[in-house]
């Protein structure tokens, strides 16, 4: 996760997929800051139309290997012993950084899937494995129950970019 969030280009939820309706769009995060164990940024979405900028503080679960596939999300604000807002999971990232597929759970029982691409990646869209692992990932969950039916759906517009003013 640390590598994919390593840069001072916002990295846009290009889709995603969910099991419920949810009036969210343009949703895109900001790397302020990455330490060994920790990853802050700050989010800004629109959610019912309303822009929200939310200062989000990521703490870094290191592997075998010292890389983070997971990191527990917490307001930036909230005091030690806080109940974490989501956790993400890095699936898949691409070989150049360009795109990332992340796994989102928030207690209790939200899951989402989202296509996320830095950027400088807009203009020529998703890496193809990263659309192709995307895929994977739906139609896996697809036929999978207990979860319920998912929902792709493209959450960049062009318009988003605006969202950075205000």
């Amino acid at each position: 996760i640390e590598e994919f969030y390593n840069t001072t280009d916002p990295i846009w939820t290009y889709s995603t997929m969910f099991a419920s309706s949810s009036p969210i769009s343009c949703l895109v995060d900001v790397t302020a800051n990455i330490t060994r164990s920790y990853l802050y940024m700050d989010r800004y979405i629109y959610f019912n139309e309303t822009r929200f900028k939310l200062p989000l503080k990521g703490v870094l679960y290191k592997d075998d290997a010292n890389r983070s596939k997971k990191t527990l999300i917490y307001d930036a604000d909230s005091p030690p012993g806080a109940q974490p807002l989501d956790l993400e999971q890095l699936l898949y990232q691409s070989a150049d950084d360009s795109c990332g597929v992340i796994k989102f759970f928030q207690h209790p029982g939200v899951l989402r899937f989202d296509l996320r691409l830095r950027n400088c990646s807009l203009a020529m869209g998703p890496h193809p494995n990263c659309s192709r692992y995307f895929a994977e990932v739906y139609r896996y969950h697809e036929k999978k129950s207990p979860f319920p039916k998912f929902e792709n759906r493209t959450l960049y517009k062009p318009e988003c970019q605006a969202i950075f003013k205000s």
